[in-house]
């Protein structure tokens, strides 16, 4: 019956009594001996809701489900061909084309027929900001979304959904590519004026590298978007947690211990790391160049929000006793990092 407690029949159990039966279940062996460390955090085998008290997070670090942009990236030899194929890529899943540029390019013809407002566009490469925003204007295209791989910072206002800045460190240390996006940040906003700040925050976007480590990823990409929000603050700009557009990609991957499809494995489990953590869009590498391995690329994300419908959910990893305190360790060791090299 509704207001009806349940389970009233069963004690109550706490933190302490877990482990002492866990331990017991061990056969006396400490349970501390499953302690793991990643990247010098100490990582505990059990965590209970107790581990929840005093955590100084945002939860959840997103309100509203998000709707997940799935790029691939295609080289430009030319613009006709390029054209066909980002076409003919979009109609087989992906929602988003990143165009890797060579040199100098005609809009009109490698965006011809391409409706712009129902996919995200980006580019990487030889190509400036100025070029792809004032055809935009000129054309009077209205866009889903997209962005210029390019670190430089942009002070005046764009389309709305569309990134001219994108910051990364890539790492092997995962702790060190975020305090590293924060210290490219810092130094980017060093001579922008005041007034311009905003404006130039809400240009970026930013681009995390998403590792083996399952666990890590989701608490690495919810732990950016606090470290940026608690940046910001110190800017007198607030910004919501869940604002930040954050990409994660998934590098090729080999490991002969997994042929032939190791990459396929490493790649959705990046994947779904990527969208539980809070991911806005996915760039999946394929292991190989191959028509193969590009399907499978291509067809991950589709499957995860068609089939596990991922994408229905805001911000799933919040609550998880272990998730939490994770993310809080990543923020604390990144924040202490960064404030400590500050001049």
């Amino acid at each position: 019956m509704p207001g009806t407690e349940l389970f009233t029949e069963f004690n109550k159990q706490t933190k302490d009594d877990w482990l002492a039966k866990a331990e017991k279940d061990l056969k006396g062996k400490s349970l501390s001996t499953l302690t793991s460390t990643w990247y010098g955090l100490q990582v505990n085998p059990y965590y209970a809701v107790e581990d929840l008290a005093g955590l100084n997070l945002s939860s959840p670090v997103q309100i509203q489900p998000v709707n997940i942009i799935n790029y691939v990236t295609l080289e430009v030899t030319d613009e006709a061909s390029a054209n066909k194929q980002a076409r003919e890529t979009m109609n087989l899943g992906a929602t988003g084309i990143v165009f890797k540029l060579n040199h100098k390019i005609d809009f009109d013809l490698l965006l011809k027929d391409i409706a712009l407002q129902h996919c995200a566009i980006a580019f990487s490469g030889k190509v400036a900001s100025e070029d792809y925003l004032l055809w935009l204007k000129q054309s009077r295209k209205d866009v889903l979304g997209g962005f210029i791989d390019s670190a430089q910072l942009y002070q005046q206002p764009t389309t709305n959904g569309f990134y001219p800045t994108v910051i990364s460190n890539p790492d092997k240390n995962e702790l060190a590519e975020l305090t590293g996006i924060l210290n490219r940040v810092y130094q980017l906003l060093l001579p922008v004026a005041e007034a311009n700040a905003a404006t130039a925050i809400d240009n970026m976007a930013y681009r995390l590298q998403m590792g083996p480590n399952y666990f890590f990823g989701m608490a690495k990409l919810r732990a950016l978007r606090i470290l940026l929000s608690r940046l910001y603050a110190a800017y007198k700009i607030k910004r919501p947690t869940g604002s930040f557009h954050l990409f994660a990609a998934s590098p090729p991957w080999q490991n002969k211990d997994y042929e032939p499809h190791e990459n396929m494995l490493k790649a959705t489990t990046a994947a779904m790391a990527a969208i539980i953590g809070g991911a806005n869009a996915l760039v999946i590498a394929p292991g190989y160049a191959d028509e193969q391995e590009e399907l499978v690329a291509r067809n991950i994300s589709v499957l995860l929000e068609f089939e596990s419908y991922l994408n229905k959910v805001a911000d799933p990893a919040a609550g998880s006793y272990f998730l939490e305190n994770l993310t809080n360790d990543i923020v604390n060791n990144v924040w202490d990092q960064f404030t400590g090299n500050l001049p």
